[in-house]
């Protein structure tokens, strides 16, 4: 995490923290009181897979406790790889609200419309698997991919 200050408002960076689920990191959150925070938000499609439901729960009670205190909470990785995403936290959405807060994805803090190309990846797989080419280089040691550029091709 990090925090930028300038003029007496203040930035805070925290990608990773998967809510907060860590009550340790909400406490620094909110002791930084940041007006604008970015952050990953909790692992929604993950829950009762590789993350426990009870874990995802805390993320979302500490997230809700974030907004409280941010004018604006940008949420980007982790909560936007579930489509449904807004639906499961609508809650959270209302409890800014009733602070004057808003919720935003980082899209849509630039003014722009989100794709959630993360939520969509298995489709975007299937419809452009990738080439045979970059599937061997991707099965090579890191130590040999550290220095060899994938083959990598565009789109059209």
């Amino acid at each position: 995490m990090a925090t930028i200050e300038h003029e007496g408002e203040k930035f805070m960076f925290a990608p990773d923290i998967q809510g907060p689920i860590s009550m340790h990191t909400l406490e620094i959150i909110l002791a930084e009181k940041p007006q604008v925070i970015m952050l990953g938000g909790p692992p929604l499609y993950l829950a009762r897979f590789k993350v426990d439901e009870s874990e995802v729960h805390v993320g979302l009670k500490n997230l809700e406790k974030v907004v409280e205190i941010a004018k604006f909470t940008i949420l980007e990785h982790h909560i936007l790889r579930s489509e449904n995403w807004r639906e499961e936290v609508e809650n959270i959405f209302e409890v800014a609200e009733r602070f004057g807060h808003k919720i935003l994805t980082a899209a849509e803090f630039l003014g722009k419309q989100g794709t959630l190309l993360e939520a969509k990846r298995r489709m975007l797989f299937a419809e452009n698997p990738p080439s045979r080419d970059f599937e061997r280089w991707n099965q090579k040691s890191m130590k040999i991919k550290k220095h060899e550029k994938p083959p990598i091709r565009l789109l059209d």
